[in-house]
C-alpha cells in the first residue's frame, strides 16, 4: 500500500482473464505471451502504463526516453492524497470494460463532460486538503480528461471490440488452418 492508501490499481486495470472457449492467452494475437511480453490484445486492454504516466505527470515527472526512467521536471501538482484521489476516479474510466463498450458520439461527449465537471468540482472542493494550487486546476482537469476522452473514443460504436474480434478471428483462422470460425463478439 502506498502513502495515499491505494494498492489495488494493478487488479482494477488488468486485462480480463476469461477468454472465448478455444482461445489461449499464449497465442492470442499470434505472439507468445510471457510475463515480460504481453500479447497485442492484452496490451491494448491493460491501462497500467497510461495510469502510471498520469500519476507521474501529476507528481511533476516525465519519462526520459534515453535513460528509460522517470525524471523530475517540476514540483508535484498535488500531494499523494490528491494523486490517489485522481487515480480512484480515473480507474473507473480507464479499463477494458469502458473501451469494449459501444458508445455513440453523443454518449461519449456526455460522459466526458460529466467526468470533467466531476473532476473539476472534486479537486476544487478538496484543493487545500490535497495540496493543489487552484491556478493549476484547469491544467490538471484538461490533462486527465483528455486521457479519459481518448479511452472513451476507443469505444465509439464498438470500434475496439470489433478490432479485437477481428484479431481473434485471424488467430482462430490461423490456428484452425481454415476451419469454421466462431467469433467471441457478434458481427453486424
Amino acid at each position: 500500500m502506498n502513502e495515499s492508501g491505494f494498492d489495488e490499481l494493478d487488479v482494477m486495470t488488468s486485462a480480463p482473464t476469461s477468454l472465448p472457449q478455444g482461445t489461449s492467452m499464449t497465442t492470442l494475437g499470434g505472439i507468445p505471451a510471457t510475463p515480460s511480453s504481453p500479447t497485442p490484445i492484452e496490451y491494448r486492454l491493460d491501462f497500467r502504463e497510461l495510469i502510471d504516466t498520469i500519476k507521474n505527470n501529476l507528481n511533476g515527472k516525465i519519462w526520459d526516453i534515453e535513460n528509460k526512467k522517470w525524471i523530475e521536471v517540476g514540483k508535484p501538482l498535488m500531494n499523494d492524497k490528491g494523486v490517489g484521489l485522481v487515480m480512484t476516479i480515473i480507474v473507473n474510466f480507464l479499463n477494458a470494460n469502458t473501451v469494449l463498450s459501444y458508445y455513440k458520439d453523443w454518449e461519449i461527449d456526455r460522459k466526458v463532460k460529466v467526468f470533467g465537471e466531476t473532476l473539476l468540482d472534486t479537486l476544487f472542493l478538496k484543493a487545500k486538503e490535497i495540496g493543489l494550487d487552484t491556478k493549476n486546476l484547469p491544467m490538471v482537469v484538461i490533462m486527465v480528461t483528455h486521457q479519459v476522452e481518448s479511452a472513451l473514443k476507443r469505444a465509439r460504436e464498438g470500434t475496439e471490440a470489433k478490432q479485437i474480434s477481428t484479431a481473434y478471428s485471424v488467430v482462430e483462422h490461423i490456428e484452425n488452418q481454415g476451419k469454421t470460425l466462431s467469433l467471441p463478439f457478434p458481427r453486424k
